[in-house]
């Protein structure tokens, strides 16, 4: 499979703040973020649609960290996974999770979300990149990235829902047990950093 990693476009400050009055209709996802988010806006254009960080210093003064995305109330569904999707492979892209914690939509942006959600040192805009962040078509991937997402925001919530989540990245990727049950045997001595697990007999019936 090939993957595609085209550059992508970014711009920052008050010329993404500018992109929020361009366009009428945009939902705003809440966000709760384990990698450095930027203190202004961010505005990128990511395999065909636009999408903006909204920083904690932004224009606004509002100071409310979250994600956005044009689009009509008709379509806010659609939109809604579209901003689910981003968030994953950004999360992966960056080597941590942007969980999204709630949407609204409104004809202009209505930015929420709250600040005890955000978890991590915050990094200046014109530092934030997501460039050549690859594109993902393949629908068994995408799973795979959303389960990392969530396995990764679990980690010091929960150790045994985080471990479904990430035993969950593997279980997507194979329709026949026995292959998931030979692929795990034969990979799971890579494990770094974390107490290995028996994996006996009776565990693959």
């Amino acid at each position: 499979m090939t993957i595609k990693t085209p550059y992508i476009p970014h711009l920052f400050g008050a010329e993404a703040h500018s992109k929020l009055t361009e366009k009428q209709g945009w939902l705003t996802a809440g966000v709760s973020s384990s990698i450095a988010w930027p203190q202004d806006d961010v505005w990128v254009f990511y395999d065909g649609n636009e999408y903006v960080l909204h920083g904690i210093k932004s224009d606004d003064e509002k100071g409310t960290p979250c994600l956005l995305t044009p689009t009509s109330q008709a379509l806010r569904d659609e939109a809604t996974t579209r901003l689910y999707k981003f968030a994953s492979i950004l999360s992966w892209f960056k080597g941590g999770y942007v969980d999204l914690t709630g949407t609204i939509w409104g004809t202009r942006p209505a930015l929420f979300g709250s600040r005890d959600t955000f978890t991590t040192l915050l990094d200046g805009g014109k530092f934030f990149s997501c460039n050549y962040m690859p594109l993902i078509d393949d629908e068994q991937t995408r799973i795979a990235l959303a389960f990392m997402r969530e396995g990764r925001r679990l980690q010091h919530v929960n150790a045994a829902y985080s471990f479904l989540s990430f035993y969950k990245v593997i279980e997507s990727q194979f329709k026949d047990k026995n292959k998931k049950i030979e692929w795990i045997s034969k990979n799971i001595d890579q494990l770094e950093n974390h107490n290995k697990f028996t994996w006996r007999s009776e565990e693959r019936r």
